[in-house]
């Protein structure tokens, strides 16, 4: 099998695309070391960065721009938008 950078393991890969703050990717590539080479600098924006990268499934990611909503902007897939949906709507709090 493969294995991401947020260490989920799976036979196939999905591409994600977010939009981070400063916050965000510092504690991205603090927390997984592999996310840094994913990371490229917006032209002209000293605040923000895309990662663009491959994962084995949304838990991990899921996870991670969960605890980081006001930082993270999914650019594209729908489908992880709509998989974040379900996982915010079954938060019990």
């Amino acid at each position: 099998g493969l294995m991401d950078i947020f260490r989920i393991n799976s036979f196939e890969q999905i591409p994600v695309k977010l939009k981070l703050g400063l916050r965000a990717s510092s504690l991205l590539v603090e927390e997984y070391p592999l996310a840094e080479k994913y990371l490229s600098p917006i032209p002209d924006d000293n605040t923000h960065c895309i990662l663009d990268t491959l994962v084995c499934g949304y838990e991990g990611i899921g996870r991670f721009v969960i605890g980081l909503l006001d930082d993270i902007e999914v650019v594209e897939s729908p489908e992880f938008k709509h998989y974040l949906k379900g996982l915010i709507a079954s938060l019990k709090v």
